[in-house]
């Protein structure tokens, strides 16, 4: 698991973390003990390390003191798989092919991921559509609204948003705490795409859910032109790549809180993660 560490937190845990150049690094002492020299990556410093658990009998202290020990551990493909949220696939045996100064350890085969098999249960797909893909960026996108979650997250939030560009798969998430939140969310992603890659969204594709088709959504898309076509009610497979999607990150989700034994009630940061990764 990828751990952020405060660095004036661990200033008052009484660690040292020294900055240096040529080559920028940081070195790390704890209580006068040196613990190595770590090179900085893009401004960030990666300590490949694992967490341990403590068992000290709390009665034979004179008071209760807080402890921690880790171990340094290698960059295997088993730890990247974790650290990308779960990804399917072989990804995490390729970090080094799309990232640059990743460490990665090849010499250890990706295991079999116990969380991912209890989070990620699917039923048989459908067949196969027909229907020809898009031919350029943002002439078709896509979008669909998870079922809602069983918890709310720490900031009351219940459902997620699922926005996907059908040729480059550029996808963006919101998460929202009631469904009339649908139509602002759509509307920032809409304007952040167009804006930043000078292009216009021309169709929009959805499920025929009174989320999406109803007289604001219907007047936004008609003032931004875009064409709005949507599935049959009841036929969720037509609207198959944003489902595809939700179910992709459903799956992530419950396999990355499953992994570290988190509550569901972070479901959303996770979800957040899984959608960036």
């Amino acid at each position: 698991m990828l751990n952020l560490l405060s660095v004036s937190w661990m200033v008052a845990k009484g660690w040292e973390c020294n900055f240096r150049g040529a080559p920028p690094h940081c070195d790390l002492v704890y209580r006068t003990q040196p613990l190595g020299s770590h090179l900085l990556q893009n401004n960030l410093c990666f300590l490949n390390i694992k967490f341990l658990s403590v068992n000290t009998p709390l009665p034979l202290l004179k008071s209760p003191v807080p402890l921690s020990a880790f171990t340094r551990i290698s960059p295997t493909s088993d730890l990247w798989h974790v650290r990308l949220g779960h990804v399917g696939g072989d990804a995490a045996t390729h970090v080094d092919w799309f990232t640059n100064g990743a460490d990665v350890d090849s010499s250890s085969p990706l295991s079999v991921c116990e969380s991912c098999i209890i989070g990620k249960h699917a039923r048989q797909p459908f067949h196969p559509s027909e229907t020809q893909c898009s031919s350029d960026f943002l002439d078709l996108v896509h979008a669909d609204v998870a079922d809602p979650m069983p918890v709310l997250t720490p900031h009351g939030k219940r459902y997620f948003l699922v926005i996907l560009d059908d040729y480059m798969h550029v996808l963006d998430i919101h998460l929202l705490a009631m469904k009339d939140q649908v139509l602002e969310a759509w509307e920032i992603t809409r304007h952040r795409w167009e804006n930043k890659y000078s292009r216009k969204i021309k169709t929009f594709w959805t499920d025929n859910g009174g989320k999406f088709v109803n007289s604001a959504f219907v007047a936004a898309l008609t003032a931004a032109g875009i064409s709005h076509q949507f599935s049959v009610p009841y036929m969720h497979q037509q609207n198959g790549k944003a489902e595809r999607v939700i179910r992709m990150i459903e799956g992530r989700v419950l396999a990355m809180l499953h992994f570290v034994g988190l509550s569901q009630t972070y479901w959303g940061e996770a979800a957040l993660t899984a959608a960036y990764c």
